[in-house]
């Protein structure tokens, strides 16, 4: 099994069966990382980047932008979808959209006319996405985005779900909210008065998230029933 480690520089490292195998740079920052096995793997970053490993190199992929690339996230039909957004406005690029990358790496622009910042998309297949940032969006048809109101309006991390009916997010002071598939709820007792969860990771029925609250670190993990 090999198992490849972002950081926020351009630091990847490769780890196979528990032990370290190889450290590699590539030419720019990592805010994300998704893959579907140790042949397909994406990273995105700052000013537009968007690379794609096939098992023996890296190649760029033109994105088009130069603003920040906040998410990557795949389907099981070789769908990628990226969130390209900066949280504040930047010289290089301000751009607020969602790209499509599919599985011969053509970039496309899909349809986000709300104008709101992106920090984090999610989807289990080409109909049913969703977006985290500035507020939560959901896009069922392919054209429309629809604005799902939660009990508190704070800013978005990541979303991320295993199926439709189990879908996990997080974001500013303590934000949680899980969807089974009728309705969202949310988990106040989570909550971070001086903090923020920044991201997540959902597999099976166990969820871990992880922030920030007064300088230190956070790690809260849950089971699900």
């Amino acid at each position: 099994n090999l198992l490849a480690i972002g950081s926020t520089t351009s630091q990847i490292t490769y780890i196979k069966d528990g032990i370290q195998k190889q450290i590699e740079c590539l030419p720019s920052s990592i805010t994300k990382m998704w893959g579907s096995s140790g042949k397909n793997i994406y990273v995105v970053g700052y000013n537009g980047n968007i690379a794609h490993y096939n098992g023996e190199s890296w190649q760029k992929i033109e994105s088009g932008t130069k603003t920040l690339i906040s998410d990557v996230w795949g389907t099981n039909n070789n769908t990628v979808y990226c969130t390209v957004s900066n949280l504040f406005i930047k010289p290089e690029g301000n751009d607020k959209k969602i790209l499509k990358i599919t599985e011969v790496n053509n970039v496309k622009e899909i349809n986000w006319e709300v104008n709101r910042i992106l920090n984090s998309i999610w989807s289990d297949n080409n109909t049913q996405k969703y977006v985290g940032g500035d507020g939560l969006f959901v896009n069922n048809t392919g054209s429309n985005w629809e604005e799902i109101k939660l009990t508190k309006n704070y800013s978005i991390s990541l979303i991320r779900g295993t199926e439709k009916n189990n879908i996990v997010l997080a974001g500013s002071f303590g934000l949680t909210a899980h969807f089974n598939g009728i309705s969202w709820k949310a988990f106040d007792e989570l909550s971070l008065p001086d903090g923020y969860y920044s991201s997540l990771a959902l597999e099976n029925k166990t969820v871990v998230i992880v922030g920030a609250n007064n300088n230190q670190a956070i790690v809260t993990i849950g089971k699900q029933n």
